[in-house]
Formats: C-alpha cells, sequence, structure tokens
C-alpha cells in the first residue's frame, strides 16, 4: 500500500493548483419539502456528456450554457448529506415563519440533527476562547520608549486620525486632560495587557503568534513625524483658541516594534509549533513517541480526511478502489467517496449487541466487494457515530489482524476521544494498539483524526483539526505535503484553538483550576444527558435504544405502523423519513432518519444529539412523546 504509484495521478501532478469540491449534497426539486430520490437525482439528469434539451438550459441566443444540470460532475450529483438534508432545510424555513409571525404549535425549532454543541447552549471553555482572542489581535507592539506629544487643549481632526489608522493599524488614541492635552499613542494592545487575562494565557498567545509569519523579528521602519507638524490641526476647547492650527511638539518617539500576524499564510501543514504540540499530547496520551512531521493541521477533521483520502484514488486492475465504512456511518463518508468515484464497502454494526463491530461481518463485506472493487481502506469512528458505542481494546485488535491480512489503509476517526460517559467503558486509541502489537502490525499504514469541534470543546465554527499519518513511504508523504499545498493553507486561528485543546493549563498555571472545572463540568452534564436520552427513548412504545457510550448522539430504532409506511410510499418517501417530518411540522424537533446513515433493511432508525441544556433536553423528550403517541394512534 506504500506505494506511489498508487496514489491519484493528479496528485502526483500537481505543483500548486487544484481544488477539492465542496457541495452540501442536496439538489432541491420543486417547492415541496420531501426526502426522496429527486432530492439526489433529479430525472433530468442523462449522460454527463449530452447536453439537455430543455429550454431552461439553454441561453437567450440558443447556445448550449456551459454547466447545467446534464453536464455537471455526476459524482456531485451521486452525493448525499442527510446531515444538512432537506429536513434542516425546512426546519430553517420554520424558523423564519416562526420570526414572521406564523402560528405553530410549538414556539421554537430545537435543531437536534447535528452535533455543534454551542448552538445548543453550551458556554465556550473560558480558557479556549481567551488564548484564541488574545491571537486575533493584529499586532503584538513592544516599545522600548514610545513617548507622547504635547498640544494644547484639543481634539485631532479626522485627517489625523486618518493617517495614524493607514501607518499603525491597532494603535489607540488616547486622550489625558491633566494641564495641556497630552496626545498618548498608546503602543500596547488592550487584550495582552488586560489583567484580566490570566499570564499562561497570554504566554502561550505569545508562542503561538511567534510562530506565525513574522515571527517576532518583524520590524516596522521608524518614521519621521516632524514633516507632518504643520499640516495637523487640533482645535482648543478655549474660544480664543478655536480653530487655530496648533503644532505637535514631538517629546521622543524611540520606538521598536515587533509584529506577529495571525491573518498571514501559514506552512501548509500548520504552524510548527502547534504541530508539535499535537504530537507532545499524543505522546501524554499514549505514552510512545510522536513525531511532529507527522502531524497535518487542518480546516476541521473532515479536511484532513478528505485530504488523506483522495491520494487512494487509483483504479488497480479496472476495478474502483473500495473503501471499508460502518454501517451506520458519518455521512462525510459516503458523500466523499461518491465525489471521489470510490467504492463504498458497507460493512454493518451489531445493534443487539451494542452496535459492536464483528470481523466475521468485516470478512463477508470485504468477500463481496472485491468483485467490484479493490479494498484499500477500512474506516472505523471511535466513539461511534450515529451509535455511540466505544470499542475495547480486544476488538481493536481484531480489527487490526484484520487490516493487515487484507493490506488494508486504516483510517481510525477519533474525534469522540474525550466523550466517553459508560464507567465501563474507555478510550484506547488504535496508534497505541497498534504499536503496543509489535511486528508485524506496528508498520500498518495509519491516519488518526481529531477535531476542536467536538469532545468537551465544540469549537465547530473555528474548523480546527489534525492528522497523524504513520509509516507512509517517503515518497507518498512528499505527494501528500505537496497535495496539502494547493490549498495553502488551514486557518490560523483554527489551527490556534487546536492548540489550547493539545496544549491546555496545567497544574499550578493560574487557568488551571477554572479550566478543570469547565471541562469536567461539561462532560458530567453530557453523560447525564446520554443516559436521559437512552432511558427516556427506551420507555416510549416501539422504541429501543442502545446505551450512549460515548460521542454525542443516540440512534434509537422504532417501529413504524404498517399504515404509516404505506402512508409514506403514496408520498414517495422513506418511512423513518415519513416520520421525521411529521415530528419537525408538529413538534419543531429536527432529528436525521436513519436512511441518511445506512440501517438493515426492514428496519428503522434517527439520530438525535443529546446536546441541548438538560431543561430544554427534558422538555424536547417530553414534546417526542407525546407526538409519537399521537402518531401511534393516527396510524394504528
Amino acid at each position: 500500500m506504500s506505494s506511489s504509484r498508487l496514489i491519484l495521478p493528479s496528485v502526483q501532478r500537481v505543483v500548486n493548483s487544484g481544488h477539492v469540491h465542496r457541495s452540501s449534497g442536496w439538489v432541491r426539486k420543486g417547492t415541496e419539502a420531501l426526502y426522496n430520490k429527486d432530492w439526489t437525482t433529479p430525472s433530468i439528469v442523462h449522460s454527463s456528456r449530452t447536453m439537455s434539451s430543455n429550454l431552461d438550459s439553454r441561453s437567450h441566443v440558443g447556445r448550449s450554457k456551459q454547466l447545467c444540470i446534464d453536464n455537471l460532475n455526476p459524482n456531485i450529483k451521486l452525493m448525499e448529506y442527510a446531515v444538512r438534508g432537506p429536513l434542516v432545510i425546512r426546519a430553517s424555513e420554520i424558523e423564519k415563519e416562526l420570526e414572521k409571525g406564523v402560528k405553530k404549535p410549538f414556539k421554537e425549532v430545537i435543531k437536534a440533527n447535528i452535533g455543534d454543541c454551542h448552538a445548543m447552549g453550551q458556554v465556550p471553555i473560558t480558557f479556549i476562547r481567551q488564548v484564541s482572542q488574545s491571537c486575533s489581535i493584529l499586532h503584538i507592539f513592544k516599545t522600548d520608549l514610545f513617548q507622547t506629544a504635547q498640544v494644547n487643549d484639543g481634539a485631532v481632526t479626522s485627517s489625523v486620525k486618518g493617517f495614524l489608522r493607514m501607518h499603525w493599524i491597532g494603535l489607540w488614541l488616547k486622550f489625558c486632560m491633566s494641564g495641556p492635552l497630552i496626545l498618548a499613542l498608546v503602543a500596547y494592545p488592550e487584550l495582552l495587557d488586560d489583567p484580566r487575562f490570566p499570564t499562561d494565557v497570554k504566554e502561550r498567545a505569545k508562542v503561538l503568534l511567534a510562530g506565525c509569519k513574522g515571527g517576532s523579528v518583524g520590524r516596522l521602519p521608524s518614521v519621521d513625524l516632524t514633516g507632518i507638524q504643520t499640516s495637523i490641526t487640533l482645535s482648543s476647547s478655549q474660544s480664543s483658541m478655536r480653530g487655530t492650527p496648533q503644532p505637535i511638539r514631538l517629546l521622543k518617539w524611540v520606538p521598536i516594534i515587533y509584529v506577529c500576524y495571525t491573518g498571514s499564510y501559514t506552512d501548509s501543514p500548520g504552524i510548527e509549533v502547534i504541530r508539535r504540540h499535537v504530537a507532545q499530547y499524543i505522546e501524554r496520551r499514549d505514552g510512545i513517541p510522536s513525531n511532529w512531521e507527522d502531524i497535518l493541521l487542518s480546516a476541521g477533521a473532515s479536511e484532513g480526511i478528505k485530504n488523506v483520502l483522495k491520494l487512494l484514488i487509483c483504479d488497480i486492475g479496472c476495478k474502483k478502489p473500495g473503501v471499508m465504512v460502518p454501517i451506520p456511518q458519518y455521512p462525510l463518508y459516503s458523500a466523499t467517496l461518491a465525489e471521489f468515484n470510490m467504492h463504498q464497502i458497507g460493512y454493518y454494526l451489531d445493534e443487539e449487541k451494542g452496535w459492536s463491530l464483528e470481523i466475521s461481518e468485516l470478512k463477508r463485506a470485504i468477500k463481496e466487494a472485491k468483485e467490484v472493487s479493490e479494498p484499500r481502506v477500512i474506516v472505523v469512528i471511535n466513539p461511534g457515530n450515529p451509535t455511540g458505542q466505544v470499542l475495547n481494546r480486544d476488538n481493536i485488535v481484531e480489527i487490526i489482524k484484520f487490516a493487515h491480512e487484507e493490506d488494508l489503509f486504516i483510517f481510525a476517526d477519533e474525534v469522540y476521544q474525550d466523550n466517553v460517559y459508560a464507567k465501563t467503558s474507555k478510550f484506547h486509541s488504535f496508534k497505541r494498539v497498534l504499536t503496543e502489537m509489535g511486528p508485524p502490525y506496528n508498520k500498518i499504514q495509519l491516519a488518526s483524526f481529531m477535531s476542536c469541534s467536538k469532545g468537551y470543546m465544540g469549537e465547530c465554527g473555528l474548523r480546527g483539526g489534525y492528522s497523524e499519518v504513520i509509516n507512509l513511504d517517503p515518497k507518498v508523504k512528499t505527494m501528500l505535503l505537496k497535495s496539502i499545498s494547493a490549498s495553502l493553507c488551514p486557518t490560523s486561528l483554527g489551527q490556534a484553538v487546536m492548540d489550547t485543546v493539545v496544549n491546555p493549563p496545567q497544574p499550578g498555571e493560574p487557568s488551571y483550576e477554572r479550566y478543570k472545572a469547565e471541562k469536567e463540568g461539561v462532560l458530567k452534564s453530557l453523560a447525564e444527558r446520554a443516559k436521559m436520552v437512552a432511558d427516556s427513548f427506551n420507555s416510549f412504545e416501539g422504541f429501543s435504544c442502545n446505551t450512549v457510550q460515548g460521542a454525542m448522539y443516540a440512534f434509537p430504532q422504532l417501529k413504524i405502523p404498517e399504515k404509516a409506511i404505506k402512508k409514506a410510499e403514496s408520498l414517495k418517501q422513506q418511512p423513518d423519513v415519513f416520520y421525521a417530518f411529521q415530528l419537525l411540522e408538529q413538534t419543531g424537533i429536527c432529528v436525521v432518519p436513519g436512511s441518511g446513515f445506512g440501517q438493515k433493511p426492514g428496519t428503522y432508525h434517527f439520530r438525535t444529539t443529546i446536546l441541548p441544556q438538560p431543561e430544554k433536553l427534558k422538555t424536547m423528550l417530553e414534546n417526542f412523546r407525546d407526538f409519537h403517541k399521537k402518531f401511534l394512534e393516527e396510524y394504528k
């Protein structure tokens, strides 16, 4: 699997160009909020080379459009991403209707469809926000001596402000009324000098900023202001002096200004000091060495997954590359495989055994897949999304042995590693287990992924994540670095937030006690809500829900009456989709149908988060219970 000839040919050719397609995965047809085939595969789609005969696909002069639905990338048309599908679109429409005063049997929409902690009311971790805010300052200024200009009592005109703003962005004008007005050109940013910010926060921010382009050696040139004295007009508050030009007398100005820019590009794999901190975090977690050069920072784990996965797009023996993914699975994988024109090899998790991963099922799935594809990758999500299970060490050992037997590259999606709630469960990283197993297993190619969007942090919008890719052929690693360089770099603020996750306050530091209390408080509350959700659904008629051992979701199974199934068929909807739409329209609760994640034929599920705050979650579950009773009564 290490040969460079088996990676995407276009990646070998790229120098500094290329794009990864992004799509929500949905094509909306008409105005009905229906989740059916028309959302993903419009009936007007034919060959990608066939020009449309419809009038709307031609310009007013009769010439064919360069891009229409008929010549759109067919892989994009195949993409589906249920987490942000038509139910979510309808939920947003309902929110707007509520804002306009449209009467509904509920007052708000609860978007339990997605794992967005802060959107559900979780308060950000103070330490993370303090460091990221400090890093968002444009400049750090150090001045040996930046004295003031003495003038008569007056105010600075807009022209002076404009000049200063243009030449020294970030400086603030402050006024002191003590005898003659002292115009203070203050060169210290408020946040880094604010006593409310702990010293460890400030030190971390300075370390990160020093790693940005410009570092601590960038020096702005001194500017002689004496030449603009007569052009600066200050108006005295005294009537006798009003409107009279008053020259500024410069006392001293000897600035030494050090500049760090978080707005500059970083190295494509990320800021070196943060990559080193990630490696140190992995070493503390696993007790085994980690090479910082194997760490690649990214705009969320999703980007990291796609960056590595696209290396494996290479048909072998006229067969598509195959990727094994768990069913149910996080739709990122099915959407990305469709986009990359790779073959999805689904292996079912065993719901009756707490969503366990059975090796016999892996063998069944790969045997069938070999007839039409060349299996190259196995994806394992641990803790599980949407199923909430946590793999034990013995199970991971079995998976690694299977991957070795079948010569598979392992993708370990471990973004929920902090979210383990069951007392009998413990997170084990694939890297640690693989390394402890020794030869030949410790030579298996492995990419593991982490994010700042989940865990106790929940910083979804700041887009921070990392990949650790080990046992790569050096030539392939060069290709990987070349490929990601085409996207320039992940956001510097996202990288900074990832640093706060892997390099948190330590005992004895000013921020430690508050950080510890906030982290433990979040995880304790999530554990309580995980239990509340599973217990509640298990009390519903026709429901069964496994224990939520980890992650942020429950994936209950429900029995849908035959009458409701026929109603769904008449609307060309999947039964679980029909149920979810009815739930949304009658209660405002938005969940994701199980068919969007994959499920065994004849079974119906949905995914809901455990993230609404306790009181809101309790109300949501009560409303859910009332709806379900009415639904069963209507379709019995």
